[in-house]
C-alpha cells in the first residue's frame, strides 16, 4: 500500500469528507460524449455484462447488516441522478454462480429464516457489489488514483496503466460513459479485502477466537426503529417490520474499530494451536471466590454486602478469555503524526521494533528483545487485512507482570482511598484536611532534606498519632490480581513546619511502621513489622517482597466500576506503634505518604 492509500487508511471523518470534496472537484461534472444513457442503462445494454447485471438487479441495498426494511435494489441507484463510477467484471472472468446462488437462498429463506437471508443478501451486497462501485465521476484520463469504494474499502484506480485493484481493464471496453458516470469493464473481478473482524471469520486457524468473540453478540429488538402494525386479541403490538440491533460488548471494551475501514491495527491473536497457551497464562490472574463481601461503610468500617454463588471456575475462564481478546489490538496512531508520512513497512517496522506499545486498551507491552522484533509478535509473516495486519502467533510471548498485570499506584493525595482504622489516628474530622502540599515553608530553613526538593509542589497525606497508643489506618487498595507483587510505600520526610506559614519546625522522631493486608472478609493475609525507615530524608521501601495476592478483586459481576458503592476491595493497614520511652528514637508519631505502589512480579 503505497503513501496516498496509507493515508485514506488512516484519516478519520474529516479527511474522508475533504477527499470527498475533492472528488466532487475534480470529477463530479465529468460526463463523456455519448452518455445519453445511465449506468443501468448502458449496463444492460452491454451483452458481456449480463452476469453482473442479473446480480445486482437482485440485490437489496441494504443500509447495514440488520436492514429488513430496504426493499430497493441497486441497480435503482444506478439508474438515477447521483454520479457513480462503475468497474464492472465481464462475464466468465469471475464465480458469478456463487453470488447468484446466495441470491436465490436469501429469496428462498424470506418467510423461513429472514435472518440469514438477510445475511446472504448483504454479503453480495458488500462483498460484490458495493465492492465494484465508487460514488463520483473518476476520471479515465488521470494516472493513479485512490478510490474508496461503496463498502469504505479503498482501492487504486490507474487509468494510465489501465488497472484497477489489480485487475486489467477490458481491451475494448475499457470506459464507457454514462450521462450519471463512469463504467469501466473489468478482465476479473476485484478481490473483496476483509476487514481484521473479517479475517477472523474467514481463517479457519482463528475459528477459537472468532467463534468466542461471536458468541458475545447481543441481537435486540429495537422498538423504536420497527413499524408497529395493529394489535392481538390480548392487546399485544403485532410489527410489520421488526429491526433488531446487534452489539458486542467485548468489542466495544477492546477500543478497535476493527470493521472500519478509517484505521490501521497491528493485531497479535493466537492462533487454535495457541489458544490454550495463552488462556493458561493469563487465566492465573483470575483466581476468584465463590463470594465476596461489597458496599463499604465508610463510618461502621465494614462490608454491608455479600455477592455468593459466583461460578469461581466459569468466571475465571471468561476473565481471561476477555483480558486477551481485548488487549490484542495496536493503534498506528500511537505513532502521531509521523505515521502519515510512513509507508506500512514502515509503520510495521517501528511499532514491532518498539521499545514498548500501548493496546488500544491503554496495556503497556514491553519489548523483552530491545532494538530488535518484540517477541510477541513471534516470527510469523502477518496477514493482510483493509485495515491492518494480523499477526497469527502460536505461542503467546507475553510478560504477563507489568502488562496483563500492571502496576497499582495509589496516591497520597487521594483522600478517597484513606480512613482512619482506629481512633488513635488524628484525622480532623475530615481526611482531605489532611492532604497537603509540599513547600518551601513546609521544609526547615536551616535543615537539609535529602530528596525533598523533587517533592516541591506535591500533595501528600499526613496523618498524626493522637496520643501514646498504636494508631492505623487503612488504604482500600482496587483491582489486584491473584498473582506476585513487591508493594512499596514512599514517605516524604518528617522534620517539617506543618504550618504554611513561618513557625517552629515540628520534631517528630521516629521510622518504624507495620503494614497489613485484609480482605474482604476481614481476615489477613499478609503483614511485615518492624519496618524501618529515616524521616530526615525522602524514603521509598518495600513493605512486603513477593506478595503472593490469593484472590482477583476485579472483573466481579455486578461489582464492577459503573457503579462505585458496589465495589469490593483489599485494604492495606499501617500502623504507627505506640509510644516508647522518652527520647527513643523508634518512637514516630506520624506518617507522610506520598504513594504506594504495587508491582507485578513474574
Amino acid at each position: 500500500m503505497n503513501n496516498n492509500n496509507k493515508l485514506v487508511a488512516l484519516m478519520l471523518g474529516a479527511f474522508v469528507m475533504a477527499g470527498f470534496n475533492s472528488c466532487s472537484d475534480d470529477h463530479f461534472d465529468v460526463v463523456g460524449s455519448g452518455s445519453n444513457s445511465t449506468l443501468w442503462q448502458t449496463i444492460a445494454s452491454t451483452q458481456e455484462l449480463s452476469d453482473f447485471k442479473e446480480i445486482v438487479e437482485k440485490t437489496v441495498n441494504m443500509s447495514n447488516e440488520n436492514d429488513s426494511k430496504t426493499t430497493t435494489t441497486f441497480d435503482r441507484l444506478l439508474d438515477g441522478e447521483t454520479r457513480y463510477t462503475v468497474w464492472a467484471p465481464k462475464n466468465g472472468t469471475y464465480d458469478a454462480a456463487k453470488y447468484k446462488a446466495l441470491l436465490e437462498q436469501a429469496e428462498q429463506l424470506k418467510t423461513s429464516d429472514p435472518e440469514k437471508a438477510l445475511d446472504c443478501n448483504y454479503t453480495v451486497l458488500n462483498q460484490f457489489v458495493k465492492n465494484h462501485v465508487a460514488n463520483f465521476n473518476y476520471e479515465a484520463n488521470v494516472g493513479e488514483q485512490t478510490v474508496r469504494m461503496n463498502n469504505s474499502k479503498v482501492a487504486e484506480y490507474n487509468a494510465s496503466t489501465g488497472t484497477f485493484n489489480g485487475v486489467k481493464l477490458d481491451a475494448t471496453l475499457a470506459s464507457l460513459p454514462a450521462k450519471n458516470g463512469m463504467l469501466h469493464v473489468l478482465d476479473g473481478y476485484s478481490p473483496y479485502r476483509y476487514n481484521i473482524l473479517d479475517l477472523f471469520e474467514n481463517t479457519p486457524e482463528l475459528s477459537e477466537v472468532y467463534d468466542y468473540i461471536a458468541s458475545q453478540d447481543v441481537k435486540e429488538f429495537n422498538e423504536n426503529m420497527s413499524t408497529a402494525g395493529g394489535t392481538d386479541e390480548n392487546g399485544n403490538i403485532q410489527y410489520i417490520d421488526s429491526v433488531y440491533t446487534t452489539t458486542n460488548d467485548l468489542l466495544t471494551s477492546s477500543n478497535a474499530s476493527i470493521s472500519a475501514e478509517d484505521s490501521l491495527y497491528l493485531v497479535v491473536v493466537p492462533t487454535n494451536a495457541g489458544w490454550n497457551d495463552a488462556i493458561s497464562k493469563v487465566k492465573s490472574l483470575y483466581k476468584y471466590k465463590s463470594s465476596y463481601k461489597y458496599r463499604w461503610d465508610d463510618e461502621n468500617a465494614v462490608f454491608t454486602q455479600t455477592k455468593s454463588d459466583l461460578n469461581a471456575d466459569s468466571l475465571s475462564e471468561a476473565s481471561a478469555r476477555a483480558a486477551i481478546l481485548t488487549n490484542m489490538y495496536f493503534s498506528a496512531g500511537q505513532l502521531g503524526d509521523d505515521v502519515y508520512n510512513m509507508d506500512d513497512a514502515a509503520v510495521i517496522q517501528q511499532m514491532t521494533t518498539a521499545d514498548s506499545l500501548l493496546t488500544t486498551t491503554d496495556m503497556v507491552v514491553y519489548n523483552t528483545n530491545l532494538g530488535g522484533v518484540n517477541p510477541i509478535f513471534g516470527s510469523v509473516v502477518p496477514d493482510t487485512a483493509s485495515n491492518g495486519y494480523v499477526y497469527k502467533v502460536d505461542q503467546f510471548n507475553y510478560t504477563i507482570a507489568g502488562s496483563y498485570q500492571p502496576k497499582i499506584t495509589m496516591e497520597g493525595s487521594d483522600a478517597s482511598l484513606y480512613y482512619a482504622a482506629n481512633s488513635n489516628m488524628n484525622l480532623g474530622g475530615n481526611i482531605q484536611d489532611n492532604v497537603l502540599t509540599l513547600n518551601t515553608d513546609q521544609i526547615a530553613a536551616d535543615t537539609v532534606v535529602p530528596g525533598a526538593s523533587a517533592y516541591l509542589g506535591k500533595q501528600y497525606l499526613r496523618v498524626v498519632r493522637r496520643n501514646t497508643s498504636a494508631a492505623s489506618i487503612d488504604l482500600k487498595v482496587f483491582d489486584l490480581l491473584s498473582g506476585k507483587y513487591d508493594v512499596y510505600v514512599t514517605m516524604l520526610p518528617s522534620k517539617i513546619n506543618i504550618n504554611t506559614n513561618s513557625g517552629s519546625e515540628c520534631e517528630t522522631k521516629g521510622n518504624m511502621v507495620a503494614a497489613t493486608l485484609i480482605d474482604d472478609a476481614g481476615e489477613t493475609f499478609a503483614s511485615s513489622s518492624n519496618l524501618t525507615y529515616s524521616t530526615d530524608t525522602v524514603s521509598t521501601f518495600k513493605l512486603f517482597s513477593d506478595l503472593e495476592v490469593p484472590y482477583c478483586y476485579t472483573d466481579i459481576p455486578d461489582l464492577e466500576w459503573s457503579s462505585s458503592d458496589n465495589r469490593t476491595f483489599v485494604r492495606l493497614r499501617l500502623t504507627i506503634p505506640a509510644k516508647r520511652s522518652q527520647g527513643s528514637k523508634a518512637d514516630n508519631m506520624a506518617l507522610n505518604i506520598y504513594e504506594i505502589r504495587f508491582v507485578p512480579k513474574d
